[in-house]
């Protein structure tokens, strides 16, 4: 049921993960279905701390992160130089 063909987040950053979901629908947890669609995500996070740094400073590029990456790879990709709306679109009409 997506609109799109793909996952277009780069990312999720969550409070609270939860791993034994209780939802009668649910067929995987979010863990899961994010491993399954190569989504990095972190949590134990105090998002309400995140965002207030994000209000008081602005947007800012980041990166969630394991390792370091390798030397000569670039930290950062700034998406403001990419035509975001023409990656996310759909090439056909889809009717639902």
């Amino acid at each position: 049921w997506f609109e799109s063909h793909k996952i277009w987040a780069a990312g999720l950053i969550v409070g609270e993960l939860c791993e034994i979901p209780s939802h009668w629908r649910e067929t995987r947890t979010l863990s899961k279905w994010m491993n399954e669609h190569n989504i990095p995500g972190i949590h134990d996070i105090d998002t309400r701390a995140l965002t207030k740094i994000i209000l008081e400073k602005g947007s800012m590029l980041g990166r969630i992160v394991y390792d370091l990456p390798p030397v000569g790879i670039s930290l950062f990709v700034d998406p403001n130089t990419r035509n975001l709306i023409a990656e996310v679109s759909r090439v056909s009409v889809i009717t639902y």
